[in-house]
């Protein structure tokens, strides 16, 4: 019984395989031929993608290519960079330097010009009192020398050509000629 099962399993198996065979075999024909058409543009579209994507990676090669040798020159120029700053560095160090001392050398020269200025202020200011007690000196002794010639004058006058006069007869000839 299990033996004629299966045969009649087998059977209708055959059986169906051959009316699909039978029903279906004009359209497998055209079929494999749409498939192999089909088979062939996705095999064009995909060798034009891998050469796309074989352009791009040889890009990404040449701008790796590129930076690295970019790197490089940068560090090259990073170098030089740091040699000139530090020289730079180095040239304003001495320069301030310099600014220093000839700013110390000024302000000392400053002091000592302005000492200077005032020694020669103090002794001017000593001269002029100097002058001044000696212009006063002058003046007095002038005054005094103008009293005594006017003393000589009257004492002159006191006399005339052949004797001494005393003061009143002075007097009077003065208020005569007048």
């Amino acid at each position: 019984m299990q033996l004629r099962v299966i045969w009649v399993l087998i059977v209708v198996l055959l059986f169906s395989q051959l009316i699909y065979w039978l029903i279906d075999r004009g359209d497998t024909g055209k079929n494999v031929v749409d498939t192999l058409d089909r088979i062939d543009e996705v095999l064009d579209i995909q060798n034009h993608t891998d050469e796309k994507i074989r352009i791009q990676d040889d890009k990404l090669i040449y701008q790796g290519y590129k930076l690295d040798s970019l790197k490089i020159s940068y560090a090259a120029f990073l170098v030089k960079y740091n040699q000139k700053m530090d020289s730079l560095d180095l040239a304003l160090e001495q320069m301030q330097f310099a600014m220093d001392r000839m700013n110390e050398r000024l302000t000392q020269k400053d002091k000592q010009l302005e000492e200077g200025i005032e020694n020669i202020t103090d002794l001017f200011e000593t001269y002029k009192r100097k002058t001044n007690r000696d212009l006063r000196q002058i003046k007095n002794d002038i005054k005094s020398a103008f009293e005594q010639v006017a003393e000589l004058q009257f004492f002159d006058k006191r006399v005339p050509d052949k004797y001494l006069l005393d003061e009143e007869e002075v007097l009077e000839q003065e208020q005569s000629a007048n």
